[in-house]
């Protein structure tokens, strides 16, 4: 049974909903996976030959894409 109250198209949210649930991934989610993955393996090689200076710009680089990851996940998941 059709609601008498809707103002638009059941069909036309049909497509609305599919648009929204369809995956957002794009370029910059890979880039900011790949930046990921190169400074944590930056990270523990530095530290791991007793460089911890050099990884400490590292590990914030990982903290900082790990959090646009999640903050972007968040996002989309509304």
């Amino acid at each position: 049974m059709t609601d008498p109250y809707r103002l638009s198209d059941p069909a036309d949210a049909a497509e609305d909903r599919a648009e929204e649930s369809a995956p957002a991934s794009n370029g910059t989610d890979m880039l900011l996976w790949i930046v990921l993955v190169l400074a944590v393996f930056a990270n523990v090689a530095l530290s791991a030959i007793g460089l911890d200076l050099l990884g400490v710009p590292f590990g914030l680089i990982v903290l900082a894409t790990g959090a646009t990851l999640l903050i972007r996940f968040f996002q989309r998941r509304k």
